[in-house]
């Protein structure tokens, strides 16, 4: 299951590393 992989990628992260793509991905969208 993809979402499951990416799930596991996500948690595994550093929270920094996160956040920022979470804002390059809010900037794409919103872009």
């Amino acid at each position: 299951n993809g979402l499951k992989k990416r799930i596991d990628l996500l948690a595994s992260m550093p929270l920094e590393k996160l956040d920022s793509m979470a804002l390059k991905d809010i900037h794409h969208k919103a872009s």
